[in-house]
């Protein structure tokens, strides 16, 4: 039996009784007879293979001219809309091109969110294909048609967003196959001549849409802003499909039968959908040719695709203060400067300049996308094909190497230059995995290392094709096999395919094989669209193709329709041994073992530990942990209106997220500087679904490539208009205590929404209620100039709101009103020491964790002198210097709000002084108290239980900072000798007077050190303890020592020691355990972040940690609930009351003990240094000034002891 075409074009097999010669001498025959018709109708020589593929690029309405044309109109919801008929291959078929689904994205819509099309009211002209979106053209050789048939073929335009449609004449409730092209999201049309769908619809009787999507910047570009929001090409992708299951019924289609199918950037894309909770139900089955969403070139992090849109901003000049005015220049550019300014962005190998961005809140919901690949978290009732061609990487060796491969001879390579193009493609991975990949894919029997060879260049195809695309392919094919092994539910069907088969029209050279893309001309039926140019044997390949893809899309199932064994597709599972199905011409489609095994299992090591490197990045891998599943919308009813937020998994609880509710009106224009005003009732129900924004501040730009700084830096907008809250509650909360988290950043910068400070995982696991409250930070909330229009410390006072918002409403929320604990770190800590003593604060909270801050640190707090010097430097900076208080503040009103903070690190600060912080003395807040009084005086709540903790290296992290020339964040420990000592005491203490220093020098020296130029430890770690213990630690201590004995205090008082380094975190080993590790274990990080290597000693303490802060938010007492597994519940903690009970709670792993308290000779230097401090403060009280000699006498005196000892 062999296989014919009869009159109609159909394949049908014909019993025929043959031997094997005469099917030999046949075969032989008809190749020859085709290549005979090839050579009369070629066009040109065939020496010059760019002019063969040259029909490849004829305009689609050509390609139909010689089909007598007719036109037909349809009525659709939108109106009535005109296409052309026409026979093709014996069936006639309708066309619809240019079919506009969206609105144009043009003008002030230029990066923003597709708009629905409106209806329209006379007949809708389509026989024109859609214009290609706005992009640059691969000029990589333009008269080579190789590279010549990817760019658009019609005109390039913004307005873009429209569809082509192929559909049989008598089409009635048929299979919808939808295509997303590919081009590495820069480049692509629907409109290629070899996306013609026309093969496709009349072979297999289907109807074929061909969608478009903003590429480049227009679809790609992300700032986390609502004007430039990232992923706005998936979502015209996300749109079109919409519109396809509204509208498709009008063509003959059916919505519930839609398939999607897609090649590199367009495989991508439709893993994202499987991932987009909106996406979900648009399609049953999916086609990923060469293409996967964890490939390397097709996503970013939100941190590198804000990198490579912020350098744009700068290449057109359109960095400005705000992101508004930033993006107002960017619209008013031209769209060819944006696209050729896209490739001056500093990119990587195979690194494209706008992909897909991992998280955005709007395209992927509350999901990370990379997360949710691993975790299962994606649409899996989609069945699949996925597939991979067998010299992937040749087409972009072509391009990116081209001094080793030139698309006209079969390159070779010798060893060293194999090893050298390893080193300069992979050049962005550790050495390590560049010498593993040399050793996986070299050949150990070659000993000459300077002959050269094709195996080389062969190889070279082979690792570029594995990594960037292939290895990828395979493990989602895994993994969705995986995510379902231990699941109930019926997995999809999932098929693997291995394309083998090149074609005789390509223009690209013999040598470069089954290239990326090759598949794409029979998917679409080009051989038989140009049966002349094509053997008969790649038209029959082209044809099973077709049915393959088609019968997928009908059925989930690729079959053909009538079926050798050897042509049987076996499904991708463990029972068909994960057979592929190579597919090439004559009868090698047959089904193969998997290739690749070794190759594959080292680079998904390396994508794992990429992975790892990204969940450090994000240091908690997103705003919303991967193992949210499902989330479902869920409203509560407040005093102030309705607010909806999410209900979602996590782990094997149920967890509510309302996130960005608001809890004051937006002190923004004539309100900037003011006190909060509470927030006013709404009427229509509040959307809770995004985190909030961060108050306006700087970013810490120490080292933007380094995740140790960036890692706090706010990771949603900058705003003035600030004030919300993010809530996380139990699903079934009702009168739960509520933990109120107060975020540190020195006043000067920081975020309630912090990937690090997410709080599901700590109100699941202790049952709590989990507030993060915002403040204004920096001149914002800190602004000093003695007058009711800057009266200082509004940021104390937005807190302070936000406890009387909690308190008034979170009973809403399921939590009790009178069971709230704050919970500070840093600045956070500070803060609740000063709502200690706050009169309006008391009675607000029953318990305050205080880590690593207190009020009376040095940073923390400044005198109404120092306040007011501050500021008024910081308005004379930006050109405020009037004399009347009331014309500069509004001029302050009126600057920038980026000029404000652009200049505030020039107002003349010292050594760990940070521009602006708490005044102690103020109308607002303080009220007629003194804050540096009170805390000395006892004038504050006594009725509030205290834990007070430090961690043991506290000074490391602002040593890297501010003493830059012995610190920095390199592997190996900094080692210092004795006068180098000296001088870091010089430089951090240059305010104190000299005799403080020398008593730092000595209490803080090695005393049996006789060589002072010998470089040590030593030396190193004292100058951590010494800045740690001045600037934290003794001022936690002697609050601790003091607050029991405050008259009639009968709270408790607990002190903690922590002393627990992190695996995840990112700064080198030798700076210990610095200020700020303990809030990942606070907030359970190592218990959710599975893949971020965390030990599971690690995991214990963050448990422990949180059984201890949540224990002593409900009862006042940290304890540990009992447990199953081990004699956890057997540590106790002591109370402090800093007389007869003085030790500590030792946090370590392992070392869960009391120690007895440390520091006491190192504190009582600090102490006496300031009180002379605070003496100083009341005689600027009291107006009058002390001689520097009656000073050094006091501290003479009060050092005296110290000296001694």
């Amino acid at each position: 039996c062999r296989l014919l075409q009869n009159k109609r074009g159909e394949l049908v097999w014909c019993p025929q009784k043959i031997n094997k010669k005469q099917k030999k001498r046949q075969k032989k025959k008809e190749e020859e007879k085709a290549e005979e018709e090839q050579r009369k109708n070629d066009v040109g020589s065939p020496m010059k293979p760019k002019l063969v593929f040259l029909p490849f690029l004829v305009f689609i309405t050509v390609i139909i001219e010689s089909e007598a044309v007719h036109p037909v109109v349809l009525e659709t919801k939108l109106g009535d809309i005109r296409g052309n008929e026409f026979f093709f291959l014996s069936k006639k078929i309708r066309t619809f091109f240019g079919v506009p689904f969206a609105e144009p994205p043009v003008e002030e819509f230029r990066f923003r969110k597709p708009r629905e099309k409106k209806q329209w009211k006379k007949v809708f002209d389509a026989t024109k294909p859609a214009n290609a979106c706005f992009q640059t053209r691969d000029n990589y050789n333009t008269s080579f048609w190789g590279s010549e048939m990817w760019n658009a073929n019609t005109q390039i335009s913004e307005d873009c967003l429209y569809l082509n449609i192929w559909a049989p004449a008598d089409a009635y409730n048929l299979t919808v196959m939808v295509w997303f092209f590919g081009g590495g999201f820069y480049s692509g049309s629907p409109s290629l001549s070899i996306y013609d769908g026309r093969a496709l619809t009349s072979t297999q009787n289907v109807i074929v849409v061909n969608i478009n999507y903003r590429l480049g910047p227009f679809g790609f570009l992300y700032l986390d802003h609502p004007d430039a929001p990232g992923n706005m090409g998936l979502l015209d992708q996300q749109l079109a499909l919409h519109w396809i299951r509204q509208n498709i019924v009008s063509f003959g289609g059916n919505p519930d039968k839609v398939s999607v199918f897609g090649q590199s950037a367009g495989a991508a894309s439709i893993v994202a959908h499987l991932i987009a909770p909106g996406s979900r139900g648009l399609f049953k089955n999916a086609i990923l040719q060469s293409g996967s969403l964890e490939n390397t070139w097709a996503i970013n992090s939100p941190f590198r695709a804000n990198q490579k849109s912020e350098k744009l901003l700068e290449l057109v000049g359109c960095n400005k203060t705000t992101v508004e005015n930033s993006m107002t220049c960017l619209r008013l550019i031209s769209p060819e400067q944006l696209s050729l300014s896209t490739w001056n962005i500093s990119l990587t190998y195979l690194e494209f300049p706008f992909v897909i961005v991992s998280r955005d809140n709007h395209f992927f919901g509350h999901l990370d996308a990379r997360a949710a690949l691993r975790e299962g978290d994606f649409n899996r009732d989609v069945n699949l094909m996925i597939g991979m061609n067998k010299d992937e990487g040749n087409y972009w060796n072509i391009y990116q190497l081209p001094q080793f491969f030139d698309k006209a001879e079969p390159p070779e390579l010798t060893r060293h230059q194999f090893d050298s193009l390893i080193d300069s493609t992979f050049s962005i991975q550790p050495d390590i995995i560049r010498s593993a990949a040399k050793y996986i894919y070299s050949d150990p029997n070659c000993t000459d290392h300077g002959r050269k060879t094709r195996f080389y260049a062969g190889q070279m195809n082979q690792i570029v094709g594995d990594y960037f695309f292939s290895c990828d392919s395979l493990w989602l094919a895994d993994q969705i096999r995986s995510t379902h092994r231990s699941s109930t539910r019926k997995p999809p069907n999932v098929y693997v395919y291995y394309f083998t088969q090149s074609s005789s029209a390509n223009p690209w050279p013999k040598w470069t094989g089954a290239m990326h893309g090759y598949e794409i001309e029979y998917v679409f039926g080009v051989p038989l669209s140009y049966s002349k140019i094509y053997k008969r044997r790649e038209q029959i390949f082209s044809r099973k193709i077709m049915q393959f893809w088609a019968s997928f899309a009908k059925n989930g199932t690729p079959r053909l329709r009538v079926l050798k064994n050897s042509e049987h597709w076996p499904e991708f599972n463990e029972q068909n041994h994960y057979r592929w199905m190579q597919l090439r011409s004559g009868s090698n489609i047959r089904p193969i073992k998997p290739k690749k095994q070794e190759e594959c299992q080292f680079w998904r090591r390396v994508k794992d530990t990429e992975y790892t490197a990204y969940l450090t990045q994000e240091y908690a891998s997103s705003s919303h942990r991967p193992d949210d599943q499902k989330a479902g919308v869920v409203e509560v009813q407040t005093k102030l209106g309705t607010v909806r937020g999410t209900e979602t998994d996590h782990g094997n609880k149920r967890v509510r997220s309302f996130l960005g509710v608001p809890f004051a009106e937006p002190p923004i224009n004539e309100h900037r500087f003011k006190k909060p005003t509470p927030k006013r009732p709404w009427n229509a129900t509040l959307s809770a679904n995004t985190l909030s924004p961060a108050c306006f501040q700087p970013r810490d730009s120490y080292d933007s490539s380094f995740w140790g700084s960036e890692m706090w830096n706010a990771n949603t907008p900058v705003s003035e208009d600030c004030l919300y809250v993010n809530i996380w509650a139990p699903a079934d909360a009702y009168n739960l205590t509520v933990l109120v988290w107060l975020f540190g950043g020195g006043f000067w910068y920081g975020s309630p929404s912090l990937l690090l400070y997410d709080g599901k995982e700590l109100a699941t696991r202790g049952n709590v209620i989990v507030v993060n409250i915002n403040y204004r930070v920096g001149p914002f909330g800190y602004l000093y100039l003695d007058h009711d229009d800057v009266p200082g410390n509004m940021g104390m006072l937005d807190q302070q709101l936000a406890l009387y918002w909690i308190r008034d409403h979170i009973f809403s929320f399921g939590g009790n009103p009178s069971r709230i604990s704050l919970v500070g770190e840093s600045a956070g800590a500070a803060s609740i020491v000063a709502h200690l003593i706050a009169p309006a604060s008391k009675g607000l909270f029953q318990n305050g964790i205080l880590q690593s801050g207190s009020l009376d640190n040095k940073w923390s707090m400044d005198s109404p002198k120092r306040a007011k010097q501050k500021s008024v430097a910081l308005a004379n900076l930006v050109g405020c210097n009037q004399t009347k208080i009331t014309d500069q503040t509004e001029c302050l009103r009126n600057t920038p709000a980026q000029l404000l903070i652009d200049n505030i690190w020039s107002v003349g600060l010292n050594f760990l002084e940070f521009p602006f912080a708490i005044v102690s003395k103020d109308r607002n807040f303080f009220k007629h108290l003194d804050g540096f009084i009170a805390l000395r005086d006892g004038t504050y709540s006594n009725d509030v239980n205290l834990m007070f903790g430090i961690n043991h290296d506290e000074g490391n992290f602002w040593n890297i900072y501010n003493l830059a020339k012995f610190f920095d964040k390199q592997t190996v420990k900094p080692q210092l000798d004795r006068d180098e000592f000296h001088e870091c005491v010089e430089t951090a203490f240059a305010a104190q007077p000299e005799l403080v220093r020398t008593a730092a020098k000595y209490v803080y020296s090695d005393p049996k050190c006789t060589d002072p130029k010998k470089k040590t430890d030593f030396y190193t770690e004292q100058v951590n303890q010494m800045v740690g213990d001045y600037f934290f630690t003794c001022d936690s201590i002697w609050f601790a020592h003091n607050y029991p004995k405050v008259a009639g205090n009968r709270s408790n008082v607990f002190v903690y020691y922590f002393d627990q380094p992190s695996s995840a975190n990112p700064w080198p080993k030798w700076t210990g355990v610095m200020h700020g590790y303990e809030i990942e274990y606070v907030f359970g990080v190592p218990l959710h972040n599975k893949s971020a290597g965390y030990t599971k000693e690690e995991m214990d303490v963050s448990e422990k940690v949180i059984d201890f802060w949540t224990t002593f938010a409900n009862t006042g007492t940290p304890s540990l609930r009992k447990r199953s597994v081990g004699t956890t519940h057997k540590i106790q903690w002591d109370r402090y009351d800093g007389t007869d009970h003085t030790t500590w709670m030792n946090i370590k792993a392992g070392s869960f003990r009391m120690i007895q308290e440390i520091k006491k000779v190192e504190c009582d230097l600090w102490r006496n240094a300031k009180d002379m401090e605070y003496s100083a403060y009341k005689e600027e009280l009291a107006t009058t000034s002390s001689s520097p000699l009656t000073r050094y006498t006091i501290i003479l005196i009060l050092l005296s002891g110290i000296l001694f000892f």
